[in-house]
């Protein structure tokens, strides 16, 4: 984790999820849990899941990203409603979202390979 809270709003998330191809995973971290969770995009639904090898959750599938927004997940964690409890989120293992440069090289690479005409928060 590297910040007390993210500044890239759920509507930034969102857009971005929405533009990225493939099946994008993102690990989110909270200030008030102690785990790792994650979100991976999927063709036609979304899954939601607390990370570890012995006390990891499972995949939760959703038809949708606002249906997991919505919906009160494992350890009780509602994105819609936790959004501001969020210190950090890292795209693919790569990219922190807390980290202005890193979006400025996600961006980068995206629009060279011809992923991405836009960023949301450009």
């Amino acid at each position: 984790m590297t910040n007390d809270t993210l500044d890239f709003t759920s509507e930034q998330f969102k857009e971005l999820y929405n533009k990225l191809e493939g099946e994008p995973e993102f690990r989110i971290y909270f200030s008030n849990h102690s785990d790792e969770y994650m979100v991976i995009k999927y063709d036609a639904k979304v899954s939601f899941q607390r990370c570890g090898v012995s006390d990891g959750s499972g995949e939760i599938y959703f038809d949708s990203l606002d249906c997991l927004f919505i919906a009160n997940t494992i350890d009780d964690i509602c994105l819609e409603r936790d959004w501001e409890s969020v210190t950090d989120i890292i795209l693919d293992d790569w990219y922190h979202l807390s980290d202005k440069n890193d979006i400025d090289k996600l961006y980068s690479e995206q629009k060279e390979n011809g992923m991405i005409s836009t960023f949301p928060f450009r």
